[in-house]
């Protein structure tokens, strides 16, 4: 291989790792790229809002039981 044959193959992968980058960063996966579009980083200490709630309710991710019992919850910490 010569050494024209390394920088172009070196080139290749740079090139490539940039087009991932900016793949992830399209696709919000990195955490600098979910706070410039302004989406909250989940917080486990913290509540779920009562939209978050609702959601996932309708979603069926939980049952109506667990809905009351997590809106009581949110209700007596007076969030």
């Amino acid at each position: 291989m010569t050494p024209a044959d390394q920088w172009r193959q070196q080139r290749t992968l740079t090139d490539i790792d940039r087009d991932v980058a900016a793949g992830l960063d399209q696709l919000l996966l990195t955490p600098n790229s979910r706070r410039r579009a302004g989406i909250e980083i989940a917080d486990p200490d913290k509540p779920p809002s009562k939209l978050d709630l609702l959601l996932a309710l309708k979603h069926g991710e939980i049952t109506p039981e667990e809905y009351d019992r997590q809106k009581n919850l949110r209700n007596s910490a007076g969030v």
